[in-house]
């Protein structure tokens, strides 16, 4: 059976590549690119500083840990920091066979990635944790020129 863990990482691997290689294709330093009028995408940075390397200040955060009891629904965040943006996210358990995932998604502009679980109906009487892990880092924000 293929965990969360092995789909996290490997989603992980993917969009971690896939951003790596457009970031190739875009000028190296945010604001270097076509001027507006050009018909063409302008470049802002977020942050106040420019951004040099394809991938800059990633870091993976996790969300509150959570305990699913019952039948109702939690849910654990993870919030990225200093103005980075979520690259991607996921959730882990220490039972992952009790516990189902309603959400897993970017929240907030992509600032925090949100988790929602509930507990299995496996009646052994367990009572899992869960939280949110997210990816972040600094982002080079495109704007279509008008």
């Amino acid at each position: 059976m293929i965990s969360p863990k092995h789909i996290f990482a490997w989603a992980t691997a993917a969009i971690t590549g896939a951003l790596m290689a457009a970031s190739f294709q875009t000028p190296a330093i945010a604001g270097e690119g076509p001027e507006p009028g050009d018909d063409g995408f302008r470049y802002d940075a977020p942050i106040s500083r420019p951004i040099a390397a394809p991938v800059a200040g990633y870091e993976i955060v996790r969300g509150r840990r959570v305990t699913l009891t019952g039948d109702g629904t939690v849910t654990s965040i993870a919030t990225c920091d200093d103005g980075r943006r979520v690259l991607g996210g996921g959730w882990t358990s220490d039972d992952a066979d009790d516990v189902v995932v309603l959400d897993n998604r970017a929240i907030g502009n992509g600032a925090s990635w949100e988790v929602r679980f509930r507990q299995a109906p496996s009646g052994d009487g367990t009572t899992p944790t869960a939280r949110a892990i997210a990816q972040c880092a600094f982002v080079r924000v495109a704007a279509q020129s008008d």
